[in-house]
């Protein structure tokens, strides 16, 4: 009965996730569940929760018996963007990401195993501005990853334990807005267009753990970059000449294309170390490097089966990004008391975003987060809770190196709230 509980809520939770409107804090998670997210995403050389499967799977080596997580991250998020014409709130909606996790040692051996289903990386947003040419538009950004990972780790030694993640990975993307084609016979025209495609791809990850000390843990992990060929749909509609004076010439002013676009992820790999005081106090700091050139360095949307004879000559188009490679210092702090932990945690991500490519549908800009979290344990039963604030400078664009000059002499400017919420029983 309790493996067939099990599986009915893994599929529930499933559901909720790929049916579910996501987003991420900027693009990438800085933590994930509240024992994590309370003491600032430090979680690579650590072992009690579920995220690890993500995280770090070695730790499923350090497990006692069973686990079973369940848990709902809830974002807020506020962008306010400014140019020439505008000074527009992006639109503001509560998102929800829950994840879920089921972990157990084999027995008495070395091993143990994990499944769980995490959302790590997303982004959503939706204005309406004024455009120059076309008036007020509406202006929409939505993707997302998510993954379904089966977890190994196998302690090879009293010091030292391994461990590897495997499973699918889903990933969608979704853009609407006024665009000003980049490359190609079309170079300059802008038109109306919507964009849409998803894919699935193998995720990875591996990872180890060694004990220091009877008190201290050192972690080491690396996160595969996920790359998918997106297939999809673009709409087209209403194309301006690059003067902005009028329509192109064309009795047909609507195209339909398949569209395909590799997208990526990008790799991540990260240290982290761990130390209990025995004054019931522990610390805890993260190191990420996340590969953000490779990813999102640029994107080229190849199209197909258009059914514009007059608008036939596109083929693809490749939009600039040149992402930077960043760096994310995680740092985390806890105090335990008989039933009770109080969590704390700071974070620093070094902003990836160029001025000269800085768009408000993409809002990666969040550079400082604080958390604070609280947990009760009763018996064998135990809820926690965490809450973030991230925060950045506002950023400015004088010059944008995109083409149509839509966004030059604009700045962007991100806040987000993050509430999670978890269940967590061993057994």
């Amino acid at each position: 009965m309790k493996k067939v509980s099990i599986i009915l809520i893994f599929t529930l939770y499933a559901f909720i996730i790929f049916v579910g409107k996501s987003f991420g804090n900027g693009v990438q998670l800085d933590g994930m569940g509240p024992i994590s997210n309370g003491r600032g995403g430090t979680n690579i050389a650590h072992n009690d929760n579920g995220s690890l499967i993500h995280d770090n799977p070695s730790a499923l080596a350090e497990l006692k018996g069973k686990r079973i997580e369940g848990c709902f991250d809830f974002i807020s998020l506020s962008i306010n963007y400014q140019d020439a014409d505008n000074n527009q709130d992006a639109k503001e909606t509560i998102f929800s990401l829950p994840s879920f996790s089921y972990a157990q040692k084999i027995g008495q051996s070395s091993f143990g195993m994990g499944l769980g289903v995490f959302n790590p990386a997303a982004f959503s947003t939706e204005y309406h501005l004024v455009h120059p040419d076309y008036g007020q538009q509406k202006y929409v950004s939505d993707a997302s990853l998510t993954k379904i990972l089966f977890g190994g780790g196998w302690k090879i030694s009293e010091l030292w334990s391994v461990g590897i993640g495997l499973g699918p990975a889903y990933s969608q993307i979704k853009f609407e807005e006024p665009y000003t084609f980049q490359t190609g016979p079309l170079q300059k025209y802008s038109a109306l267009v919507n964009i849409e495609g998803d894919d699935w791809a193998l995720a990875w990850n591996m990872g180890v753990q060694c004990r220091i000390t009877s008190n201290t843990t050192l972690g080491l992990v690396y996160i595969n970059q996920d790359k998918f060929t997106m297939s999809g749909d673009l709409h087209l509609q209403n194309p301006i000449d690059p003067n902005g004076i009028e329509l192109l010439p064309i009795s047909n002013q609507k195209a339909h294309y398949t569209v395909k676009c590799d997208f990526q992820w990008p790799q991540i790999l990260g240290v982290g170390i761990t130390h209990q005081f025995k004054t019931c106090q522990r610390i805890s700091m993260d190191a990420l490097w996340i590969d953000w050139s490779s990813a999102f360095d640029e994107w080229t949307f190849k199209l197909s089966g258009g059914d514009n004879p007059s608008l036939d000559v596109l083929e693809q188009d490749t939009f600039p990004l040149h992402w930077k490679n960043s760096y994310s210092l995680r740092l985390g702090y806890e105090y335990f008391f008989t039933a009770d932990t109080i969590r704390l945690g700071y974070v620093y991500n070094r902003n990836p975003v160029p001025d000269s490519t800085l768009r408000p549908l993409i809002p990666g800009i969040l550079t400082h987060m604080v958390s604070f979290g609280y947990g009760r344990n009763w018996e064998n039963l135990s809820w926690n809770v965490a809450y973030q604030y991230s925060f950045g400078p506002r950023q400015f664009v004088s010059t944008s190196e995109i083409i149509g000059e839509d966004y030059n002499n604009s700045s962007v400017k991100v806040r987000a709230h993050l509430l999670s919420i978890g269940v967590q029983y061993q057994f």
